[in-house]
């Protein structure tokens, strides 16, 4: 009896510290940041498309054509803007300008 009570204390120990886990992982930091990119055309859009979601840290990107805007979202503890912009650069994009949305602020996505 004494056994069957450790291993239940042992699995709900477990348990809980599974749960607190996943809930920490959904409120992941993540800063946002909106780039100005001269974009000619769908093969521009689709040229970052293809590259910048494989930065490391990069986890969203939505780019505009209508307005030159391409907006990142990224978890700040593994890169930063400025690395990003250089990013975009090494791709034969001129960026004219960036500037942090919510920097480092917690996200539930």
């Amino acid at each position: 009896m004494k056994k069957f009570i450790s291993i239940l204390c042992l699995s709900l120990c477990v348990l809980f510290v599974t749960v607190q886990d996943a809930e920490a992982k959904k409120k992941k930091v993540r800063s946002i940041t909106s780039y100005s990119v001269k974009l000619h055309c769908g093969e521009c859009k689709a040229k970052l498309e293809g590259a910048i979601p494989f930065e490391k840290g990069v986890k969203k990107i939505d780019i505009n054509l209508d307005t030159d805007k391409v907006v990142v979202a990224f978890d700040p503890t593994k890169t930063d803007s400025k690395k990003i912009k250089v990013a975009i650069e090494e791709l034969d994009f001129v960026v004219s300008d960036y500037q942090d949305v919510n920097p480092g602020k917690k996200s539930v996505n």
